[in-house]
């Protein structure tokens, strides 16, 4: 994953969206930010979602670790609360938001659609291509 996002072009903005991107890959950090969730919002996310036993404790400790990583390897954190909007997030560890006006913007509901739709395509690709392999179990629909 690393290496497939140095190859993407520095503009428009990249946003890699997950946990599959440690802390300690970051080498550019003028073009990088964690996203971290308030507790509090966080807790109303998993709320919402009415997740089987086991898997808020996971995502709790999920999101634990990533903060944590973020720390550790100093890369720029942003803490949002859901509610205000990216612009009102905490900055720390040198975050920035100058290169967010770089990326994609949705003005209309059929943009936003569209943006979405894409977002989600890209998911779909991402668990098909991962049943392809010959060592996956499970089936991809």
């Amino acid at each position: 994953m690393v290496d497939d996002l140095l190859a993407l072009p520095r503009s428009p903005l990249v946003v890699a969206e997950g946990s599959t991107l440690p802390a300690a890959a970051v080498q550019d950090r003028s073009r990088a930010v964690w996203l971290l969730p308030t507790p509090e919002f966080q807790q109303a996310r998993l709320e919402e979602r009415r997740l089987a036993s086991g898997e808020r404790e996971r995502f709790l400790l999920l999101a634990k670790t990533i903060e944590r990583e973020a720390r550790d390897h100093d890369v720029p954190t942003l803490v949002v609360n859901g509610r205000d909007g990216i612009e009102a997030g905490r900055p720390s560890n040198g975050a920035s938001k100058a290169h967010l006006p770089e990326g994609p913007t949705a003005t209309t509901v059929a943009e936003r659609r569209a943006l979405l739709r894409e977002a989600n395509e890209a998911v779909v690709a991402q668990v098909r291509g991962y049943y392809a392999h010959p060592w996956a179990e499970g089936d991809a629909s």
